[in-house]
C-alpha cells in the first residue's frame, strides 16, 4: 500500500473544530492525505462568537515544524492564522530553508468571521513582500479588496505569486459563487451553484483542500477546482454554521 502525502498545516486551535488546524486535518483525511499540524495560536472561540486568542511563540512553531520535517516527508505547507506579517515572514524564510522545494499556500486570515477581532494586524507593505516566496495565497473577496485591489488598476498582473480570491462573501443570494485565480499566465473563473448557508471555516476548508490537491500531485488550476467542488460540498453538509466532511 502507498503511503498518502503529506501536508503540514501552521494555524490556530477552534475549540469548536470549525475552524484552524482541526479543520484543515479533517480537510486532509477526507481528502486521503495524511495532514500535520503545528499551532500558531490557541483560540477561544465557538462557531458563532469569538473571545480571544493566545500566539504561539516563532521559535516554538520551528522546533515543532522541524522535528516534523525531518520525520516525515512533507510536500505542501499551508499556513493560517498569524498576529502580523513580520512573524509571517520569519516562518515563511525558516521553510524555505528547511523545506526548499515545497509549495507554500498561505490563507490571509485578517480576522475571524464571528467578530472585528484582528489577526494579520495594521496591513502595510510588509504583507506584499510575501507574495514573492510563496506559491499560492487564498484571500476571500473581502481580504483580497483590502489587500491588493489597488494594485490591479495596472493592465499587466503585478506579481510573480499566484492568487486565489474565494468569492462566497459576493453576490449573496444569486445562484452561483465565482471565485477567481490570478496566475502571472492568466486570469481564471472557477464558478460553482450556491449551495446552502454560511458556514464556519470555510476559508480553512478551501486553502486546505488545495494544499491536499497539490501534494495528490494536480496542476493548480485543477486543485482549485476540485477544492472549490469539496467546500461547495462541505456548506450544503449541514443547516448550521459547522459543516461536515465527506470521508469517501
Amino acid at each position: 500500500m502507498n503511503e498518502r502525502p503529506y501536508v503540514l498545516t501552521i494555524g490556530g486551535f477552534d475549540p469548536s473544530g470549525g475552524a484552524g488546524v482541526l479543520a484543515d486535518i479533517k480537510t486532509m483525511e477526507a481528502l486521503n492525505v495524511q495532514g500535520l499540524a503545528v499551532l500558531s495560536a490557541r483560540t477561544i472561540q465557538t462557531e458563532d462568537k469569538f473571545y480571544d486568542c493566545l500566539w504561539e511563540r516563532v521559535s516554538q512553531i520551528f522546533s515543532a515544524v522541524k522535528i516534523l520535517a525531518e520525520r516525515y516527508p512533507i510536500q505542501v505547507v499551508k499556513i493560517g492564522i498569524m498576529p502580523s506579517a513580520v512573524p509571517l515572514m520569519r516562518i515563511i524564510r525558516y521553510l524555505h530553508e528547511l523545506l526548499p522545494n515545497v509549495p507554500l499556500v498561505i490563507d490571509p486570515v485578517m480576522r475571524p468571521s464571528t467578530s472585528d477581532y484582528s489577526f494579520i494586524g495594521t496591513v502595510t507593505a510588509n504583507f506584499l513582500k510575501l507574495l514573492t516566496p510563496i506559491d499560492l495565497l487564498t484571500p476571500n473577496s473581502i481580504e483580497f479588496r483590502t489587500l491588493f485591489q489597488p494594485l490591479f488598476h495596472r493592465d499587466e498582473y503585478p506579481f510573480t505569486t499566484n492568487i486565489l480570491v474565494t468569492g462566497g462573501h459576493d453576490g449573496i443570494g444569486t445562484p452561483y459563487v465565482t471565485d477567481v485565480l490570478y496566475t502571472p499566465q492568466g486570469k481564471y473563473e472557477l464558478q460553482a451553484p450556491r449551495l446552502g448557508g454560511a458556514k464556519h471555516g470555510t476559508g480553512c476548508v478551501y486553502s486546505s483542500a488545495v494544499a491536499s490537491y497539490l501534494a495528490l500531485g494536480l496542476k493548480l488550476l485543477e486543485a482549485c477546482q476540485r477544492a472549490q467542488a469539496y467546500v461547495a460540498q462541505y456548506i450544503a453538509s449541514s443547516p448550521t454554521l459547522l459543516g461536515r466532511h465527506s470521508f469517501n
